[in-house]
């Protein structure tokens, strides 16, 4: 028994392009999380409870946090920062909006 199967480049496209809000979605969280933990182990404290995601783009913003925890290049950790802050309202579209 065999079994052939064939997807066009027009599936694999269309599944590549209704796949993209949800690996955005997905690798934006990532990054959230390593920021947030980056936050926490350099001691700064959210205002509330828990972080806000704008009170982690502004640490983002002025490079706050440890750069050890993806790496120890400081330039390196302030361009990470830099696609956490300029991506932040990318991600409000794609979790609010529709």
């Amino acid at each position: 028994m065999r079994l052939h199967c064939s997807i066009s480049a027009d599936a694999v496209n269309s599944l590549a392009l209704a796949l993209t809000p949800l690996l955005f979605g997905a690798a934006w969280k990532i990054l959230d999380l390593f920021v947030e933990l980056a936050l926490n182990l350099s001691g700064a404290k959210p205002k509330r409870r828990n972080w806000a995601i704008d009170e982690k783009v502004t640490a983002a913003q002025g490079g706050l946090g440890l750069n050890s925890l993806l790496t120890d290049d400081v330039v390196l950790w302030r361009a990470v920062l830099s696609v956490y802050a300029a991506t932040h309202q990318h991600r409000h579209c794609v979790v609010h909006r529709t």
